[in-house]
This record gives structure tokens, C-alpha cells and sequence, in this order.
């Protein structure tokens, strides 16, 4: 593996690793009938990808998202 390809890897796992975030706070807004709200963070450096809370509550709970990809094969 050359260094551009492993730099393009290094680019896709973070676009899907964006997407499996996103997808996972639009689950729970969807789910939760809009009664939740999701923040995400501009910089990830404490390893926090959405915080969530309750409409009309002052509580939240950061979570990190960790997404695995597979190329076709059963995992």
C-alpha cells in the first residue's frame, strides 16, 4: 500500500465515520418523535461526537460513536 492510498483510507474511514454519527443522532431525533436534541462538536479532541438532551430538560449525555465497515463480507 502506497502513501496515497493509505491517505485516501485515512479520508474515507472519516467521511464514514461522519456519516455513522450523523445517521445515529437523526435515528434518535426521529425515534424520540423530536422530543430529543443532539449538539455535535466542531473539533473531536476530547473524543466526543454528539451530545444529546431532553427538549425543556438541562441534563445531557456526550457520546462517542464507533462505526466498523465491512466490505462485503459477513462480520
Amino acid at each position: 500500500m502506497g502513501p496515497d492510498e493509505s491517505s485516501e483510507k485515512s479520508l474515507d474511514a472519516g467521511r464514514m465515520g461522519k456519516a455513522a454519527e450523523l445517521l445515529v443522532a437523526a435515528t434518535c431525533i426521529l425515534q424520540s418523535r423530536a422530543k430529543l436534541n443532539v449538539s455535535t462538536s466542531i473539533i473531536d479532541d476530547e473524543g466526543v461526537d454528539l451530545v444529546f438532551h431532553l427538549r425543556e430538560h438541562t441534563a445531557t449525555l456526550a457520546v462517542q460513536v464507533k462505526a466498523r465497515m465491512s466490505d462485503g463480507a459477513v462480520v
